[in-house]
């Protein structure tokens, strides 16, 4: 059925729904192609114009990275499930949040891979008005405009206005490897964990944190206390979240360090998966840090199915 993206409202997308599910899947020509939930559809009416545009920013990069196709839906808990595979549950407020650039620096260089991703060197890459905005993050047309102008000036990009296409330039190809390259550094095969090291806490960690971590994949997960050294605790710490591919951070227990930890890797570019358990420990988060998407969980089992399917739908776990 050709009718409006329920995202961007550009007419004939193709919509069909999933087969006993309620789920609507969409194919558009902005956003690309995407699933969303009945409930997140009624939803829409009162999302803001910006909002819908993230979100149809971050489908059309899943789209051109050949990334799982997303299932919007509204909040976290339904983020638990995968549904079939190759796609994935993801909340809107996740989306919002988190999966777009809010640094022009991370706008600029992710605005250079989705064009490296249409295009071969020397080859021009046509653009389609309005519907191609989204590649550059870019709302509208000084947005747009902006971002090429940046592109340009930097000598990453030509531009032919005559015939509404660009061409990505050898400095810019060399950009495009120097990212991914940075991203590579991402195919560390450890994940660091940040945690409350108390006894109570060991059952969580196997079951929980560990099981979801590892399961699946060649991926470690380190939890620095169990780990054999000879040096300064906080040279090692530093160390081994340097050559860690994401790192988790666990607020129960109210630990100062994991703060550090997290901070630390942020500051370095490392993602980070935030979690906190349910209850005493929920309610005492720094304000600081409670404006972040925590995983709240309940127990063990809990744990390790709500951060599988984060990982999953956050990460690129391929090595």
């Amino acid at each position: 059925m050709n009718a409006e993206c329920p995202i961007c409202n550009i007419t004939n997308a193709v919509l069909h729904s999933l087969q006993n599910r309620d789920i609507l899947g969409v194919d558009c020509r902005q956003c690309g192609k995407f699933y969303i939930t009945d409930e997140m559809n009624r939803d829409l009416s009162q999302k803001t114009k910006k909002d819908r545009f993230m979100v149809s920013s971050y489908i059309r990069e899943c789209n051109l990275r050949r990334r799982n196709i997303p299932v919007i839906c509204t909040t976290i808990d339904d983020e638990d499930e995968q549904i079939l595979s190759g796609i994935f549950n993801i909340g809107w407020d996740t989306l919002v949040s988190e999966k777009f650039p809010h640094s022009i620096f991370e706008r600029l260089d992710r605005t250079l891979i989705n064009f490296s991703k249409r295009a071969q060197p020397s080859k021009w890459i046509k653009i389609r008005s309005e519907i191609d905005w989204v590649v550059a993050y870019a709302e509208d047309v000084d947005g747009w405009q902006f971002v090429m102008h940046q592109l340009q000036e930097d000598k990453l990009v030509e531009i032919d206005i005559v015939h509404s296409s660009i061409r990505i330039t050898p400095k810019g190809w060399n950009r495009v490897a120097d990212i991914e390259r940075g991203i590579a550094n991402l195919s560390y095969k450890q994940v660091f964990v940040a945690m409350w090291f108390d006894k109570d806490m060991d059952d969580v960690w196997e079951k929980g944190f560990k099981s979801a971590i590892e399961e699946e994949s060649e991926i470690k997960a380190l939890r620095v206390d169990l780990k054999e050294h000879n040096e300064k605790i906080c040279d090692v710490i530093i160390s081994e979240i340097r050559r860690s591919k994401f790192l988790v951070a666990d607020f129960t227990g109210g630990r100062s360090g994991v703060y550090f930890e997290a901070g630390f890797a942020k500051a370095l570019g490392i993602p980070v998966i935030f979690t906190c358990q349910k209850g005493k420990w929920e309610k005492e988060l720094h304000f600081d840090t409670r404006q972040y998407n925590h995983i709240i969980w309940e127990n063990s089992e809990d744990l390790k199915k709500k951060l599988k399917n984060r990982i999953r739908a956050t990460i690129e776990m391929k090595t």
